[in-house]
């Protein structure tokens, strides 16, 4: 993101932040990914490290797509995100009531589609792309990285992901359809706020 703010404002301060960020970032995943054990799961094979198991899927691109889609499509993983994005207590052992966890993405939904500004997004699309696709390869880093850290290999579903992960991509994605100065200048937008005063 910064390297695109620099690329609008071509202001080097902006690079200099793009540099560290990513300097930081790298350092942070290798730490990450080289300490992060999971007690639970042993991966079978002395060859199957991070490393390997990095180079697979980049190699096999497929292979994490068609990943990502047995994830996704199954029944219990998708009630675990929707419940674990809304909010689990304890040690993900205590849901609140299942009309409690439906009722608020469907407000979710609602505010999300309430608070589209159509005027906006046709004004400054390019800035708003970049947000959506930002959006979108956060999502997709989440279960990269916990496919070839958390996840026994070879993977038939990636293991570790919750649905509080979303909460960032999700925000990326909610500026890209209806970011603006001046976000409750229409009476839509002020139902949609009462909204999310109600899930608050």
């Amino acid at each position: 993101m910064p390297l695109v703010v620099f690329f609008l404002r071509k202001k080097k301060t902006d690079l200099f932040l793009f540099f560290a960020v990513t300097l930081f970032t790298v350092i942070w995943l290798y730490i990450a990914l080289h300490h992060t054990v999971d007690l639970r799961e042993e991966r079978p094979g002395k060859n199957y490290t991070v490393i390997y198991i990095i180079s697979h899927y980049l190699s096999n691109p497929g292979a994490f797509f068609s990943v990502i889609w047995s994830t996704l499509t199954d029944p219990e993983i998708q009630r675990f995100y929707q419940v674990s994005f809304i909010g689990v207590l304890g040690w993900l052992e205590v849901s609140l009531e299942r009309w409690f966890y439906n009722l608020s993405i469907l407000l979710c939904i609602c505010m999300g589609i309430l608070s589209i500004r159509w005027n906006n997004i046709k004004s400054d699309w390019p800035a708003r792309a970049c947000l959506l696709i930002f959006s979108i390869i956060s999502t997709l880093t989440v279960f990269f990285l916990l496919l070839v850290s958390w996840t026994a290999h070879p993977a038939v579903i990636i293991n570790g992901v919750q649905g509080r992960y979303f909460l960032m991509p999700f925000m990326l994605l909610a500026y890209s359809l209806s970011g603006s100065t001046n976000a409750f200048s229409s009476r839509i937008t002020y139902v949609a706020l009462h909204f999310f005063m109600f899930i608050a």
